[in-house]
């Protein structure tokens, strides 16, 4: 059976700037982690189904373990493979998780504070608009305004597969529900119908650039197609919409010129962009 010794040094290793012999360095290095863990040379081996006297002769330098023992003893002493190996304490990549974890401890802070704020907040203008008004009206469309918040930025945190689709449908199922509690509130020239259409067009080009980007993994191609949609929104949105609540008939010379000015060197970068060619991994060869 191939050892961990073909992994190691048969000469020297370098731990903490001293130079030490590969086999005592490792010897030390995993009866140091052992008795981190609180285990007895028992109960590490009871953990990981070999004898007593195995991890003896491990600790003593006699013999290293078989590599088919590395994932579990790794996992039982919670050290990574890189400092197995190495039988030495990987300093950059546990300082790298340390910062890592400081931020998803925030990032968990500020999701779990968020949610109550929303549920204050509504509540408030629920009370308001009944106290006020003796009807609740306009409340229900800050509620609808607070469930899109938090399907935007707090939804897709809480989520562990299919994040984006499901973010994305529900934004989408919210934005429809959202336009007949303000046309019932709201006195506006559009009806349900003409809001509905709207809708669709802006949420259009959000889920072609989802759809796209789990078609294609060219990352040149994904991204100018993602812009090329951006500029197309940019210059049809304000004629299809006044077309379609009735105020002007659809022309294209009613583009705003700001979005003309914005939305074609975007197409022709984008366009530009989608003809580079990946770099191919040499290692994939």
């Amino acid at each position: 059976m191939l050892q961990i010794k073909n992994n190691l040094c048969d000469n020297n290793v370098k731990k903490g700037g001293k130079i030490m012999e590969s086999k005592d360095g490792f010897a030390i290095f995993i009866a140091n982690k052992r008795k981190e863990a609180n285990f007895t040379q028992k109960e590490l081996a009871d953990l990981i189904h070999v004898s007593e006297s195995a991890v003896s002769k491990w600790e003593r330098g006699i013999s290293y373990p078989d590599i088919s023992l590395i994932s579990s003893i790794c996992k039982v002493l919670s050290i990574t493979e890189h400092e197995f190996i190495t039988a030495s304490d990987d300093i950059k990549t546990k300082e790298e998780q340390i910062r890592l974890n400081k931020i998803n401890n925030f990032e968990r802070k500020v999701h779990t504070t968020l949610i109550p704020t929303y549920l204050i907040v509504v509540i408030i203008c629920f009370f308001y608009n009944i106290i006020i008004d003796k009807k609740i009206s306009w409340s229900i469309i800050v509620l609808i305004a607070f469930c899109l918040a938090f399907c935007i930025f707090n939804l897709y945190y809480f989520l562990k597969e299919n994040r984006m689709l499901i973010s994305l449908s529900s934004v989408s199922i919210l934005l429809y529900i959202l336009l007949p509690a303000i046309k019932a509130t709201i006195n506006v020239e559009w009806s349900f119908i003409q809001g509905a259409i709207i809708t669709t067009i802006w949420l259009l080009p959000v889920w072609t650039i989802y759809i796209i980007s789990n078609i294609t993994r060219n990352a040149f191609i994904r991204s100018g197609l993602a812009l090329i949609i951006i500029g197309l929104f940019t210059l049809l949105m304000n004629p299809v919409s006044e077309a379609i609540v009735g105020r002007k008939p659809f022309d294209l010379k009613n583009i705003p010129q700001g979005n003309t000015a914005v939305a074609i060197p975007v197409m022709i970068g984008a366009t530009l962009l989608m003809l580079v060619k990946p770099t191919k991994n040499p290692a994939g060869k």
